[in-house]
C-alpha cells in the first residue's frame, strides 16, 4: 500500500505518539526502521521500503502476542473467529468449541484411594485447562479491547405460541447477591468445589426459585473495538490452524510429567516400592497418570454439550 492508503486505513494509530504526529504533519515517517518495529508488534511481515521514488508499505496479518506458545496461538486465533459480542458464551461452551474439553462423567474405581487421587488429578487438569483458556482469551481481549470481564447469566425456559424455548439473560444484581451468599454458606459447610456447589440441593432450589434452570458466567470483551475484531477475524477466515486438541493434550501431558518428576524427586525408590502415598503429595504417580488420562481426555465433540 502507499503512504496515503496507510493513513487512510488508520494504521498510524499503532505508532508511537511522536511518530504518529510527525507522520500526519509531514506526510512521511520520521524513522522508517522505528516505525516498522512498532508496527511489527501488532502485525506480521511488516515492510517499509522505497521502490524507485515510491514508498511501499506491506503489512501482514494482525498479531496476537502469545510468546511462542503454540497452544495459546491456536486458541487465540479460534477465539477471534468465534467471538460474538451479541451472543456471549460460557467457559464450557468455549472449551467445547475450541475442542479442548475434558470428560466430566463419573468414573468408578474399586479402590477408594485410587478414586481420591483420580479426583485430585482431574482437578489439576481442570485448573490448567481454565488457566490456559483464560490466558488465550485475555490475549485476544487485549488485542481487540481492554481485557475481559465475567458476567453471570441465567438460562430460563419461556412459553411461546409454538412451545417452550430456552432464553438466556444477565442476572440482576439482587440475584447475583443471593448466589454469592449461597456460595459462602456452602463453603462454610465444606463444599468448596464449584461443580459440587452447583450439584447441591440448596443451589438447585435457589436458581429454580429465581426462574432459572442454570446460571453461569460468560466472557465479555471490555470496550470492544469492532473494527479491530473484524480486521483480526477477516485475516483468519482462510487460515488453517494446528489441532488445538492435540496441542492441549501434549502440553497437559508434558506439564503433568514434569510436576510428577519434581514432586517425587529424591524418593523414586520409595515410590517404586509403594512406600509413598500419592494422596499425601496431592499428585498422582506416573503410572497412575498414564491410567487416568485415558478417562480424563474426551474423544470427539459432544453436540449436546451443557452450559456449566
Amino acid at each position: 500500500m502507499t503512504l496515503d492508503d496507510f493513513i487512510k486505513n488508520n494504521y498510524q494509530k499503532y505508532l508511537s505518539e511522536g511518530q504518529r504526529e510527525y507522520l500526519l504533519e509531514h506526510k512521511k515517517f520520521r524513522d522508517k526502521k522505528a516505525a516498522q518495529k512498532q508496527l511489527s508488534r501488532y502485525f506480521e511481515r511488516v515492510s517499509i521500503k522505497m521502490r524507485g521514488r515510491t514508498l511501499v508499505i506491506a503489512i501482514g496479518q494482525p498479531r496476537i502476542k502469545v510468546k511462542g506458545d503454540k497452544l495459546k496461538d491456536a486458541l487465540t486465533k479460534r477465539i477471534a473467529l468465534r467471538y460474538d459480542p451479541n451472543n456471549l458464551q460460557s467457559f464450557s461452551w468455549w472449551v467445547w468449541q475450541l475442542n479442548i474439553d475434558i470428560n466430566h462423567e463419573k468414573i468408578s474405581f474399586e479402590d477408594t484411594k485410587e478414586k481420591k487421587i483420580y479426583a485430585i488429578t482431574k482437578e489439576l487438569v481442570e485448573n490448567k485447562q481454565m488457566a490456559w483458556f483464560q490466558s488465550a482469551f485475555n490475549a485476544f481481549s487485549k488485542r481487540v479491547g481492554d481485557g475481559y470481564s465475567l458476567i453471570m447469566y441465567g438460562l430460563a425456559e419461556e412459553e411461546t405460541k409454538t412451545g417452550t424455548k430456552k432464553v438466556k439473560r444477565p442476572l440482576l444484581s439482587s440475584e447475583i447477591y443471593k448466589i454469592e451468599k449461597l456460595k459462602e454458606l456452602l463453603e462454610d459447610r465444606g463444599i468448596k468445589d464449584p461443580r459440587e456447589q452447583r450439584e447441591s440441593e440448596l443451589w438447585q432450589e435457589l436458581i429454580t426459585s429465581m426462574g432459572y434452570i442454570n446460571v453461569y458466567n460468560v466472557y465479555k470483551v471490555k470496550n470492544l473495538n469492532e473494527n479491530e475484531l473484524d480486521m483480526l477475524r477477516g485475516s483468519r477466515k482462510k487460515q488453517s490452524f494446528e489441532d488445538a486438541k492435540k496441542l492441549f493434550y501434549d502440553k497437559i501431558d508434558k506439564w503433568m510429567r514434569e510436576k510428577i518428576k519434581e514432586r517425587y524427586k529424591g524418593i523414586e525408590e520409595f515410590l517404586e516400592l509403594e512406600l509413598v502415598n500419592p494422596l499425601d503429595y496431592k499428585t498422582p504417580t506416573l503410572k497412575q497418570w498414564k491410567k487416568f488420562k485415558e478417562f480424563i481426555f474426551v474423544e470427539g465433540k459432544d453436540e449436546q454439550y451443557q452450559q456449566r
